[in-house]
């Protein structure tokens, strides 16, 4: 009776593996009955938010803001992450893929926040080489 129960269980699970199908991480395009294989798309022109508190994410706001204004920014993606530390406040990088691009230490209580924005942008826009 047993071996019917565990023969029966094995049979459940490997009878629909051929039907499942793995995705390989490429897109495919049929033309004219052929099939083409395209790379994934990129993401671009994304600031990724990495914050953790509420000053570096009210910097987070103020970066985004800026950051959207400008046109030849949007083929380029970037991520903010951030290292709260006990005194200093909030250590915030900059960094596109494993780049860093800037890296800045904001207080607790930052009140120059848009002012540090636009400077993290301007130091940013000049390691990317985009002029104004």
């Amino acid at each position: 009776m047993k071996n019917i129960k565990i023969l029966s269980f094995l049979t459940f699970l490997l009878l629909p593996l051929n039907s499942y199908s793995f995705d390989t991480g490429m897109i495919e395009k049929e033309i004219g009955g052929s099939r083409l294989l395209k790379s994934p798309a990129t993401i671009e022109g994304v600031v990724f938010d990495r914050t953790i508190t509420q000053t570096g994410f009210s910097f987070y706001k103020e970066f985004m803001q800026l950051w959207q204004v400008e046109t030849l920014l949007k083929k380029y993606s970037v991520t903010l992450r951030e290292t709260p530390k006990a005194r200093e406040g909030s250590v915030i990088f900059i960094e596109r893929g494993n780049v860093l691009l800037y890296k800045l230490v904001i207080g607790f209580r930052d009140k120059k926040i848009k002012e540090n924005a636009k400077n993290s942008l301007k130091v940013v826009k000049l390691k990317l080489k985009i002029k104004n």
